[in-house]
């Protein structure tokens, strides 16, 4: 499956309604590998800069996918998610 089936088949909670190659072509823009891009979206990575910034401080896909407390709002869900949210 290319990357905008991919992007395509994770629906709203990832692509906001904006078109799926719309959406790739920010995640391709970020410069990371089609893997590196599904595995942060796998742990819930929604925005991309959130992946780029993950990946720059060495924090690997299945590290952002650690359930771990929000600093901010009082949940609990992904490094990824949380850093994507602006809880982090």
């Amino acid at each position: 499956m290319d990357l905008i089936a991919f992007i395509e088949s994770q629906g709203d909670w990832l692509t906001g309604g904006e078109p799926a190659q719309t959406i790739a072509a920010e995640w391709v823009a970020t410069g990371l590998s089609e893997e590196l891009i599904r595995g942060y979206i796998a742990a819930k990575t929604f925005q991309p800069r959130a992946a780029k910034e993950l990946h720059d401080q060495g924090v690997t896909p299945e590290q952002a996918a650690e359930v771990i407390d929000a600093p901010l709002g009082g949940y609990r869900e992904t490094r990824g998610y949380i850093l994507s949210n602006g809880d982090m």
